[in-house]
């Protein structure tokens, strides 16, 4: 137990000294914008290293004095927050409720623009959220992962789509713009440069989430398709994938090509492998009729 704890405080370190996992995102004309009276929309994730049940979804709406967020946990409770502008080009809001309160600031970049969150009393969870076009617009899967050999080297594995539907299979679908992995030591990896699929049973190459029907319900999760990806951690490259398929019932989950059920996604970092699993039960199986049903027995065609 020592040499595990000691091994973490390394890899802490190592990451808070890691310049492949300093967090950067493109926000010079933010506060021009805002300052056109538009609202601004943010959708991400909300957890806490050692709770599992503080993990959910956060969608925030920059508006001035109509500024709103929420919380949707993975339990299925939605805890709303109302804004309190902090400055007159309101890229600053204070949101609070009876649950706990915290800042966001919208011209900051992802890593630090949510600052003195206090929830439940907690005041050290973590909030990561990216700009999408429309409240509620960016698709988000909640994820958690443990290693085989010891299930107490875990945490949240959570990716976030763009908000930006893209033509596969139909609609609904969105392109993957970040992945938030974290670690009960503590840390937090933002993983922004998703990789191009190569095959896949999408035949590739993007990396997106799906959602057939429209209907992700509150905590619920869209399909997603990521097949070989890398993430560093401390430096270290992580190798992994999720083929997770809510279209296809109840936690089911393929191989690469779509045609061989298995347990899990998977994962390997630094000599440990392990699995990465949805965080919640996807809703039934479609009925055979219905249009939107994939039979996992085939490759998808893509349109």
């Amino acid at each position: 137990m020592k040499k595990l704890i000691l091994s973490m405080a390394v890899v802490a370190m190592l990451f808070s000294c890691s310049k492949d996992n300093v967090e950067t995102e493109t926000t010079a004309d933010l506060s021009a914008t805002i300052a056109q009276s538009s609202a601004i929309e943010f959708s991400g994730v909300f957890g806490h290293h050692l709770d599992n049940d503080m993990h959910g979804k956060i969608y925030v709406t920059i508006d001035g004095s109509a500024s709103q967020a929420s919380i949707q946990l993975v339990n299925g409770e939605e805890i709303n927050f109302q804004g309190n502008q902090l400055n007159k080009e309101a890229t600053t809001v204070n949101f609070s409720s009876n649950r706990g309160s915290f800042t966001f600031d919208a011209g900051a970049e992802y890593g630090t623009r949510v600052s003195n969150l206090i929830f439940d009393d907690v005041s050290d969870a973590y909030v990561r959220a990216i700009e999408v076009p429309t409240r509620g617009g960016g698709m988000i899967l909640l994820g958690t992962y443990e290693q085989d050999s010891d299930p107490s080297f875990n945490g949240n594995w959570d990716m976030l789509g763009d908000g930006i539907d893209i033509e596969k299979f139909g609609s609904n679908a969105q392109l993957v713009a970040m992945t938030v992995i974290t670690h009960q030591s503590g840390f937090v990896v933002s993983d922004a440069s998703a990789e191009d699929q190569v095959g896949g049973c999408t035949g590739g190459p993007d990396t997106f989430l799906w959602d057939p029907a429209g209907d992700v319900p509150t905590g619920g999760n869209p399909s997603v398709f990521s097949h070989l990806q890398t993430t560093l951690i401390a430096g270290i490259q992580a190798n992994w994938g999720l083929e997770y398929r809510r279209d296809l019932g109840e936690q089911t989950y393929v191989d690469e090509l779509c045609t061989v059920t298995v347990e899990s996604g998977f994962w390997s970092w630094n000599g440990r492998t392990g699995n990465i699993l949805a965080s919640e039960p996807a809703p039934a199986p479609f009925t055979d009729g219905d249009a939107n049903r994939v039979d996992v027995n085939k490759p998808l065609t893509l349109n």
